[in-house]
């Protein structure tokens, strides 16, 4: 299971956008995103930081080359979600 999270920038929480429960949708958007590791507490962004889009991986999700925790994606939010849903289609 893999969870998606938008951080808007005026905010230091990030929001669940969703969860891809499919391996298949992961595989997908993996390989059309460069994601950052961010390590295995929730990151922690600052009022003014630019918008991200920031993946977890949990400890039951079995993907070769992954480790369990938190990755930043290359994209902002607004073209991660053209991503997402491209992936999910």
């Amino acid at each position: 299971m893999v969870k998606v999270f938008y951080f808007s920038g005026d905010s230091v929480c990030g929001r669940l956008r969703t969860v891809l429960y499919d391996g298949i949708h992961f595989v997908r958007l993996a390989s059309s995103q460069a994601f950052t590791y961010l390590g295995d507490r929730f990151p922690q962004m600052n009022i003014g930081d630019p918008p991200a889009a920031v993946i977890e991986i949990l400890p039951d999700t079995q993907q070769s080359g992954w480790r369990t925790g938190f990755y930043l994606a290359a994209q902002p939010p607004l073209q991660f979600e053209e991503t997402l849903r491209a992936v999910r289609d």
